[in-house]
């Protein structure tokens, strides 16, 4: 049933207070927007039976009248039997008890939706994820984009490609922990695909894990799949994500950046890569080469330093600290939480079948090595 009210309280004839009352033909469910004019400046209120098919028709009627009315209530009258309606509240309760009803009720208002370009705070929190979701626990948030970054022989083909597989295979990085296995791309402009290839196999002897996931979780680009991949070619761009697609691909690794476009311009190549993450629903991670020297800031070194900072969720820092015992020093910037510690590490090879695997040093021990030049640098800092 809906009630129309004057703006004054619900009263007597003689007060000059009427109230008009109808109910849509046919009964729930059978409104039609068509009768929503007919409230145009009216308050509103309804008085649903206490039913679903009620509540339903209640919702319905007050979106439908909502733009027209001054205001709209929607009114459940407390006490009523399963399928009840407002005749039977009044068997029982006077207009008094029906008004005090009404002046309690909240105005109705539609469900907040998202609308685009803003949308309200509680609207946003209610997607609050209990926990942050990792790729690689402490170090790479799912979804986030970031960079490897080093100096040119600086380990960030090998620490980028044994984080790959590592991934693919769900298994722990460097100490790290991999919460599941990902579906990787791994896009080696830089190598020759016959050093990836190597690389890539005596690493997996190295790893413990059921390697037959790699057929499924872990897919490559070199210069044998395509004579060139770049960023800044729509066709090429549109055919990898494609491909990508295709794969379902969680995570992509870019080696190198700065060989896989000719546009100096870095935030329209930084805008490419952000379209590929958006289209294909994947993160992205780019190795990038350190190219300022004189700056502790990993984001500072970096060539296009301004464009990356805003672009980059995470950024991993290798330097090589002892040129001797080819320690490197691996560093971590992220925004989804507090960065681990700067670790050491060495990339070891071992036995006749040359087993590769990169395993953590302690930084401490460098102070009982001898110094040479690199390492000399990196104590004084």
């Amino acid at each position: 049933m809906l009630t129309t009210l004057a703006p004054q309280n619900l009263g007597n004839r003689d007060a000059g207070i009427f109230v008009a009352a109808t109910t849509n033909f046919d009964g729930a469910g059978k409104w039609k927007d068509d009768y929503s004019a007919f409230f145009a400046g009216k308050k509103v209120t309804i008085l649903p039976d206490n039913d679903e098919p009620g509540e339903k028709h209640a919702l319905r009627v007050a979106a439908s009248i909502y733009p027209h009315a001054i205001g709209v209530k929607i009114v459940r009258l407390p006490g009523l039997q399963e399928k009840g309606d407002v005749s039977d509240y009044l068997k029982s309760h006077t207009d008094s008890d029906l008004l005090a009803e009404i002046q309690k009720a909240p105005r109705w208002h539609p469900p907040i939706e998202d609308c685009g370009l803003l949308v309200p705070i509680m609207s946003f929190l209610k997607d609050v994820p209990e926990e942050i979701d990792w790729l690689v626990t402490g170090v790479i948030q799912r979804g986030a984009n970031g960079v490897f970054c080093a100096d040119a022989k600086g380990a960030k083909s090998f620490a980028s490609l044994d984080m790959a597989l590592s991934l693919a295979i769900g298994v722990p990085w460097l100490g790290f922990d991999v919460p599941k296995p990902t579906r990787v791309a791994l896009i080696s402009r830089e190598d020759t695909p016959g050093l990836t290839a190597w690389r890539t196999q005596h690493l997996l002897l190295g790893k413990r894990g059921d390697t037959n996931q790699l057929q499924t979780n872990l897919y490559i680009n070199t210069g044998r799949q395509s004579k060139e991949l770049m960023l800044d070619n729509e066709e090429e761009v549109i055919e990898l994500m494609s491909v990508m697609k295709q794969w379902q691909i969680e995570f992509a690794i870019f080696d190198v950046f700065n060989v896989m476009h000719d546009n100096p311009e870095m935030r329209t190549i930084l805008r490419q890569l952000s379209r590929v993450q958006a289209e294909v629903g994947c993160c992205i991670g780019v190795a990038h080469h350190y190219n300022k020297a004189g700056s502790t800031s990993m984001t500072q070194r970096l060539r296009g330093s301004s464009a990356i900072a805003g672009w980059a969720e995470w950024l991993i820092g290798l330097t090589l600290v002892d040129e001797v015992q080819k320690i490197r020093r691996m560093e971590f910037e992220l925004k989804a939480a507090q960065p681990p510690d700067a670790i050491g590490f060495k990339i070891h090879e071992r036995g006749i079948d040359k087993v590769l695997t990169l395993e953590r040093e302690e930084l401490a021990t460098l102070s009982a090595i001898p110094a040479s030049s690199a390492a000399a640098r990196y104590m004084k800092r």
